[in-house]
């Protein structure tokens, strides 16, 4: 009995030490390198500063009970909640967030970091305790798979991480399902692996059939009994996915063409060279290039680099079992080399950035190899260690030639653990356990050391938060936001002449225009670019300095937060200037539901003028024609030591004549209108850099990533010449065509005015269900600022009616004269089916449990 509580107690020792010893390094790390909260720099680096951070925000006023799961009005006009849920929030330990305030968010999302780090360590010792029982040595193994390189780098990807803690668990119930015939663990993985995130649980559901084989191969199955392995794999995969298909069936159903694109790649056949790839064995191998469009994330250690040398090395390891492990490594080597494999590991979606995000599973089948290996070495010798030492160091001298950037200072700490391991020898003849000790704080300390290298480099050369600026920040505006958000009830939509990134309206929970995120329609940013806002590679669209009066109007922005005169300029009432920011009330802004002459169905949106289009839309709504914009054809068009030449696709490039020299693209306008003047410019390129002037001063940046909008040039007497200029930074620069309108803003109101006569009262139950009422005097179209999607549906006076889309965009349905009701909701196209999925699935679990308890019976 003694002896069985010792063994209790040092096992809970070393799980309790395979979760602290990540924890302690990770924590140290920060407190060197002063991140928050031990200094301003920060964790959240790239996506996660100006995505991430902000969705788990919203996902905190969700578990509130403030909004609810299915949909939500704060991205872009809105959208379908779920598949952006099923993207980054679902992590249960998301729920720590209901803990947090605005101010405080980065704080946890930093801690919950470390903790799915420090559990990683924690669920590879599990798991690797099971197979080859409690040793210290195990801490070395699962320090190296808690802070391997993969997870140094892409830490800031947090809903990746859940994926990464549950691998080891993931292969230790494939495991049990071979050996012992059980499938419940594996079952339970595959469902967390799907719900936490379905990218990397396809990633998992990719690895359990290539770990399967291998480990069937390892421990031969033949006949009746390997169909029945084979089934009892294909019932638990079922088990766990349908458990899980309540959220990833939805989220395929809802991506459809957008994140999961099964489009061909064009990228080139050859993806990695191996040769460079050595450098990535090195510490402290990463760099911003590395982060976006570098090679794999692949280290985990020297030591046990080592180890799987010696794994190949070792005669007294089966030969079917070493060849299975390169197999396997091969596998990896191939799909890293191979841009098809490639592909497919990402789903058949080819990523943008971010190479190789199932890296992970590489780094995770060499340690667990290593670890294999130290349990089958008889002993340490300096001849075992000469020939792997050997093949090390000419990898590392092949790294500091093809990639000196990256291996350099990490060769040097690569050589001091190699010089360690080979006195690992001498010490084993004296103390086994000394060397299992010093093995042990070797990998331990190299990881630690990778792991400062990592993070230093990264926020010194990395798009990242600065804590200080980001409470800062919140402090400044979230008492404007809570004045806007308090005017009035109803759904109506608040946005901003400035920003800290395009998800501010999640961040704070308002209902805006703007937002990015990998699952956003494109359709719905493509309409709020013809608008004249940005939109950029159909990824996010945001209001930034926004548009002309009449798209505010259209879209329903009742309240503009603006610490400039751009809101006053545009003629909006100043309510009340909270902490220096305007808070303004637009006179002219739309219901989000209103009852539209049915001409508006008839509105085409293929006008390349999108002034023009305004217009067209606003004619469709009040059913008369309409002039709110006025095109000023005045304009003269000359060149400033610029050459012209016409591309193939009808564009214009325009180089400069002498480099040296500045040049512009130059509008002389002879001013017909006291009115505002917009001008809008098309090219085709996503991005270049000009600078727009306007009378010679500076405007600002137009064609960049976040400014190419409808910009206003001001207010002149008729008369006057206004001068307006692109002017390039680069040598040349691409255009199409440009166009010049005034803003009537008298006509704006009288055109408003008149949708606003036949008013629809809506009612907002919860984010995914609305009520409604109108009367009509003829036939019109109901019309609504809310994108078109299948999964609206519609009920109005008790009967089902079908949506129709306007504009290309939007909701809408015919309406007969007379009284009305309805009442809209949001159900994902797969929910349901997603949801009985489900509920196969825990009838499967419990027919498998009942079964097994019948055969215990027998």
């Amino acid at each position: 009995m003694q002896k069985r509580l010792s063994f209790h107690k040092q096992a809970l020792v070393l799980y309790s030490a395979s979760f602290l010893i990540p924890l302690c390094i990770l924590t140290g790390c920060m407190y060197v390198l002063k991140i928050a909260p031990f200094g301003e720099d920060s964790l959240l680096l790239i996506d996660s500063s100006s995505q991430y951070v902000n969705y788990l925000g919203y996902f905190r006023s969700v578990l509130r009970g403030e909004n609810d799961l299915l949909y939500t009005f704060s991205k872009n006009l809105g959208g379908d909640l779920l598949s952006l849920a099923a993207y980054y929030m679902l992590s249960p330990f998301n729920i720590l967030f209901l803990l947090a305030d605005t101010r405080t968010l980065p704080l946890f999302f930093t801690a919950i970091v470390l903790l799915k780090l420090s559990f990683s360590g924690l669920s590879y010792y599990y798991a690797a305790s099971r197979l080859f029982g409690h040793k210290l040595t195990g801490l070395a193994f699962s320090t190296a798979y808690a802070l391997m390189g993969y997870n140094m780098v892409y830490e800031w990807n947090i809903m990746w991480l859940d994926g990464i803690m549950i691998l080891p668990l993931l292969f230790l119930g494939l495991y049990r399902l071979v050996s012992e015939k059980k499938i419940g663990s594996y079952a339970f993985c595959i469902a967390y692996a799907l719900i936490t995130s379905f990218y990397t649980g396809y990633m998992l559901c990719a690895a359990s059939v290539l770990f399967l084989a291998a480990l069937l191969t390892v421990f031969p199955v033949r006949g009746k009994d390997l169909l029945k392995t084979g089934g009892r794999f294909a019932y638990g995969s079922c088990v766990g996915g349908f458990a899980a298909a309540i959220v990833w069936l939805p989220t395929i159903m809802t991506l459809g063409g957008n994140r999961l694109n099964l489009s061909e790649t064009s990228a080139p056949f050859w993806k990695t060279d191996l040769l460079d790839f050595t450098a990535k064995f090195i510490p402290g191998a990463a760099n911003t290039m590395e982060i976006y469009e570098g090679l794999p994330h692949v280290f985990c250690g020297t030591v046990v680099l080592v180890l799987v040398l010696l794994f190949f090395f070792n005669s007294k390891i089966s030969r079917r079992i070493r060849l299975t492990g390169l197999a396997v490594i091969a596998l990896f080597l191939a799909s890293f080399c191979i841009t098809p494999l490639d592909v497919a590991w990402h789903g058949f979606s080819p990523n943008r950035l971010f190479n190789f995000r199932y890296s992970f599973l590489f780094s995770f089948v060499l340690i667990l190899i290593g670890q294999y290996s130290l349990e089958s070495l008889d002993g340490i010798t300096v001849r075992k260690m000469l020939l792997p030492v050997i093949l090390l160091l000419s990898m590392a001298a092949t790294a500091l030639l093809r990639k000196p950037e990256l291996a350099i200072p990490g060769c040097f700490i690569t050589l001091a653990v190699l010089a360690l391991l080979l006195f690992l020898p001498v010490l084993s003849r004296r103390s086994k356990a000394g060397t299992c000790i010093l093995l042990t704080l070797i990998a331990i300390f190299e990881l630690g050391i990778n792991c400062g290298l990592t993070w230093d480099k990264m926020c010194q050369g990395t798009l990242k938060m600065n804590y200080r600026d980001f409470y800062y920040y919140i402090d400044y505006v979230e008492p404007a936001i809570s004045a806007a958000k308090t005017q009035e009830d109803g759904l109506y939509r608040i946005e901003k002449t400035f920003f800290k990134d395009q998800n501010d309206p999640m961040l704070f929970g308002y209902n805006g225009l703007s937002h990015f995120s990998s699952t956003e329609k494109s359709y719905v940013m493509t309409f709020l670019e013809k608008m004249g806002m940005r939109n950029y590679f159909n990824v996010w669209s945001a209001y930034l300095t926004g548009s002309t009066a009449d798209v505010d109007a259209l879209l329903g922005v009742k309240y503009l937060l603006s610490n400039d005169d751009s809101a006053a300029s545009k003629g909006y009432e100043l309510i009340s200037s909270p902490y220096g920011i305007g808070l303004y009330r637009n006179p002219n802004a739309l219901p989000v539901a209103v009852l539209a002459d049915n001409s508006l169905m008839d509105v085409s949106m293929d006008s390349k003028d999108y002034f023009a289009l305004h217009n067209d839309i606003w004619s469709g709504l009040t059913g008369q024609a309409q002039s709110v914009l006025l095109e000023e054809p005045a304009v003269r068009v000359t060149l400033q030591n610029l050459t012209g030449s016409l591309q193939d696709d009808g564009t214009h490039l325009y180089t400069k004549t002498d480099p040296e020299q500045s040049a512009s693209l130059r509008f002389e306008i002879s001013i017909s209108h006291e009115l505002p003047l917009y001008c809008y410019f098309t090219a085709p390129v996503e991005e270049q850099s000009v600078t727009l002037l306007v009378n010679g001063e500076s405007a600002g940046a137009y064609f960049d990533a976040f400014r190419w909008n409808m910009a206003c040039t001001g207010t002149y007497a008729p008369g006057e010449t206004l001068v307006v200029e692109l002017s390039p930074n680069a040598d040349s620069f691409s255009f199409d065509e440009g166009w010049f309108y005034y803003e009537d803003r008298a006509a704006l109101a009288e055109a408003a005015e008149q949708v606003k006569q036949s008013p629809v009262t809506l009612n907002q139950a919860s984010s995914s269900r609305l009520t409604g009422s109108f009367t009509a005097d003829t036939a019109k179209t109901l019309f609504f600022t809310i994108p078109w999607d299948d999964g609206w549906h519609l009920t109005m006076d008790g009967e089902k009616v079908s949506f129709d889309t306007a504009l290309g965009t939007f909701l809408a349905v015919s309406a007969a004269p007379g009284a009305h009701t309805f009442e809209m909701y949001f159900l994902p196209p797969g929910f349901t089916a997603g949801a009985c999925l489900t509920a196969v699935s825990a009838i499967m679990a419990f027919a498998w449990c009942f079964f097994r308890w019948k055969q215990k019976k027998m």
